[in-house]
């Protein structure tokens, strides 16, 4: 498992992620993790969008290995809030 920095600039302004760290197999896979993992939709593109409306819209930067045995999921993000 790697470390990715993950971020968007289509979807900005308040209360909207910009970024955040993940642990994920994969470039791609960082990609389609959304930093609000406890959403139970979370690339729905209902009014109100707080995230890319796509994994094509995010970029993931590999920043280094996790630990053994680590699990894929978000270890932070950065919110906008307004």
């Amino acid at each position: 498992m790697n470390i990715y920095f993950i971020f968007q600039n289509k979807v900005r302004g308040y209360d909207t992620y910009d970024s955040a760290v993940v642990i994920a197999k994969t470039a791609k896979k960082a990609r389609e993790t959304h930093p609000n993992q406890n959403s139970l939709d979370p690339w729905n593109k209902a009014p109100g969008l707080c995230w890319a409306e796509s994994p094509k819209d995010v970029t993931a930067e590999l920043i280094g290995k996790a630990k053994t045995n680590s699990e894929a999921r978000v270890i932070c993000s950065s919110f906008n809030a307004g």
